[in-house]
């Protein structure tokens, strides 16, 4: 599998944000707090879905976009 482009809509402090990536290794650098763990939770997220607590309720959110549509799934753990 290759990811090659990351689109973060609205995810932490990324807004409307296109990040390229080449084929191969990437490497994601920066500051304190310039969003390198959001890039990698991001990443996770649209690979294996989000978890989000609700007290004893945990929802898994899994949107995958394409050119053809859109798909949400959410699992709900109790």
């Amino acid at each position: 599998m290759q990811i090659n482009e990351l689109l973060l809509k609205n995810f932490g402090k990324f807004h409307d944000r296109q990040i390229d990536l080449e084929e191969g290794i990437n490497l994601i650098h920066g500051e304190n707090e310039s969003g390198k763990s959001t890039i990698h939770t991001f990443i996770r997220g649209m690979l294996f879905g989000i978890e989000r607590g609700e007290g004893g309720l945990r929802k898994m959110i899994l949107s995958v976009y394409t050119n053809r549509g859109k798909i949400l799934i959410t699992i709900l753990v109790y």
